[in-house]
């Protein structure tokens, strides 16, 4: 869906290096010498940051913030997105698949059934629940079955407290033969 129009505003780690403010455009111009820079996008209640974009178009990162160095004239986008709900059936693949393509803002609900772990979040803002995350009897036939050698799920890095887990029977759970930390059912890399 298209949703024209201006969803929230961009900061700067140095606030004093806004140049100037185009409000027809909510284009603002900063002046950065050398070194890293880092803007930060902060949507409106219900927006979600869709990603940030170079010169041509080509999304370069999905976080709020977006670090990148001084070294030339360089221009950013920041596009933001409203959340939107996504129904997942059919197990296997499935569940794996819908969180691959999901973008920041995104709910996930999981119908019953069994699917494949290893899920990984990359550092989504995205929340998953079962479709009764309340009912046992539907969380217990809500199963995620790592097969013995895989994770459930996996919290990359960038996850927030708006990335929300709830509602699934995780089983099965063995982590990587060489890792220290196993983190079965879920993995959380603090790296």
């Amino acid at each position: 869906a298209n949703n024209p129009g201006i969803h929230g505003y961009i900061t700067a780690d140095d606030p004093n290096r806004l140049i100037s403010y185009d409000p027809a455009t909510a284009t603002y111009t900063y002046k950065f010498y050398e070194g890293d820079a880092t803007l930060t996008a902060v949507p409106n209640a219900n927006y979600y940051v869709k990603g940030w974009y170079d010169r041509n178009n080509v999304r370069i990162s999905e976080t709020s913030s977006y670090t990148f160095v001084v070294d030339s004239n360089n221009t950013y986008f920041v596009r933001f997105k409203p959340a939107r709900t996504v129904f997942v059936s059919g197990g296997g693949l499935a569940l794996r698949n819908a969180v691959e393509t999901a973008e920041n803002g995104d709910t996930l609900v999981v119908a019953a059934g069994t699917y494949g772990g290893d899920i990984d979040i990359s550092g989504k803002q995205i929340k998953l629940f079962g479709v009764k995350p309340d009912d046992p009897g539907v969380v217990e036939k809500t199963i995620i079955d790592c097969s013995g050698g895989s994770r459930g799920f996996i919290f990359s890095g960038g996850e927030t407290s708006n990335t929300v887990l709830d509602g699934f029977t995780i089983i099965n759970g063995g982590g990587d033969a060489n890792d220290v930390v196993r983190g079965g059912a879920i993995f959380i890399n603090t790296n």
